[in-house]
């Protein structure tokens, strides 16, 4: 199963609630994530498969990942994203730029660059 479309590597719908679980979050830790005070913290990258496996299986399969993912690694995003139709390189771009921000600008830099991926998908195409 593909789930992708257009210009970008994301679909629109899950860019949108990667971006809104962020801000949710309020903070981004580096890859996978973390526990912090019994709730779970995801990198961008995780987050955005969260939203992916959310969005074209199940929450229920959303929340597996979720808690499973700060345990097992960034390996595993990619290796989920690819399992679901994400573009598993992609998906490891939004990990690297996710680890190479410092953490007191993560946050506003991976809304930045969900921004770009959108922006992405709605310029037309030229022939």
């Amino acid at each position: 199963m593909n789930i992708l479309n257009g210009a970008n590597d994301f679909p629109d719908d899950v860019i949108s609630r990667t971006w809104q679980r962020l801000i949710r979050q309020g903070s981004v830790p580096e890859s996978p994530g973390m526990v912090c005070d019994g709730t779970v913290h995801l990198c961008a990258g995780a987050v955005l498969v969260r939203e992916a496996v959310a969005v074209h299986r199940s929450e229920e399969a959303a929340g597996r990942f979720e808690r499973e993912v700060t345990v097992r690694g960034s390996d595993y995003i990619r290796r989920v994203g690819c399992g679901i139709g994400l573009d598993g390189e992609a998906v490891g771009k939004i990990i690297i730029a996710n680890d190479r921000l410092p953490g007191h600008n993560r946050l506003a830099g991976m809304l930045a660059y969900l921004d770009r991926l959108r922006l992405q998908e709605t310029k037309p195409e030229v022939s």
